[in-house]
């Protein structure tokens, strides 16, 4: 069964998630840097069942970084590294996710494996949920 691993090594299960009252009310920015955060699945029982990333946005976080497919860990850690720099410096989260982008796109990050983390692969899945508040 999927769930969300804590900072202090707690486990909260996707179906619990859901049932928390507004866990991530007032936070500026969760981000799920995994394998396909940002999307929905469907149960053995033809259920659909709502994706992490929709789930945090759900639970009050007011912008929410996911995934659309499969990431790489090496590229996403680049990539969330780049992220993080630019918001230090006072970007905008769409401004410092397309920096992130940009600087896997622009530059030649080799992996061990040989992997040049240029190809959209890498970079393109990840996306901002922005709750809209009224």
């Amino acid at each position: 069964m999927s769930y969300l691993l804590l900072g202090d090594g707690s486990k909260i299960r996707m179906d619990e998630l859901r049932e928390l009252p507004q866990l991530f009310k007032g936070v500026e920015l969760v981000a799920f840097s995994a394998c396909s955060t940002g999307l929905g699945t469907t149960n053995t029982k033809g259920r659909e069942v709502d994706g992490i990333g929709y789930l945090g946005e759900l639970q009050g976080a007011k912008t929410v970084l996911a995934t659309l497919w499969p990431v790489e860990d090496m590229s996403t850690s680049m990539l969330m590294r780049e992220f993080y720099k630019a918001r230090e410096i006072g970007n905008t989260k769409p401004d410092a996710l397309r920096k992130a982008q940009l600087a896997l796109l622009m530059e030649t990050f080799k992996s061990e494996d040989g992997y040049d983390f240029t190809h959209p692969y890498f970079w393109a899945p990840f996306i901002l949920l922005l709750r809209q508040i009224k």
